[in-house]
């Protein structure tokens, strides 16, 4: 839809996500007048995750920003690809935001047969998206951790 909102007349299209909700500010600004034209596009706040989905995100960036990694609930490709050099580096880059002010459910979508859930975590000094996602025994299939809009 945004493809269809842009074309080579627009010198520039801005894009303005605010929140937890899915509003979207879009800017189009006319190369030949200098004229613009600003749309405001909403849709409904995403459905929330069960309980249980939002208590798993949480424990698991706490396992992560402490080290404390439980294999157990890994599935056996994220167990065989999660090496403990990884566990170090982002246990260092995610004990310098603290703990989050904010922990708010984005999205979910369906990746390659899982169930992946989006939340950002806010903080004093940034905000992470952290993406998490179960396959159908309820076993963790990957799980990703991204400073966002830095």
């Amino acid at each position: 839809m945004i493809d269809a909102l842009f074309t080579p007349a627009a010198k520039r299209l801005t894009l303005v996500f605010i929140g937890a909700t899915a509003a979207v500010i879009i800017c189009l600004v006319s190369a030949d007048a200098g004229t613009s034209k600003t749309t405001t596009l909403v849709s409904p706040s995403p459905p929330t995750p069960s309980p249980a989905i939002v208590a798993k995100a949480k424990e698991w960036f706490f396992r992560f920003q402490s080290g404390n990694i439980d294999r157990s609930q890994l599935n056996d490709r994220v167990n065989l690809e999660l090496t403990t050099d990884m566990i170090e580096r982002e246990k260092h880059t995610l004990q310098n935001f603290g703990t989050p002010k904010k922990f708010n459910f984005l999205r979910r979508r369906k990746v390659s047969g899982t169930n992946a859930y989006d939340f950002l975590l806010t903080f004093p000094s940034g905000t992470i998206l952290e993406a998490i996602a179960f396959d159908q025994s309820g076993k963790i299939a990957g799980i990703d951790f991204q400073p966002f809009g830095q």
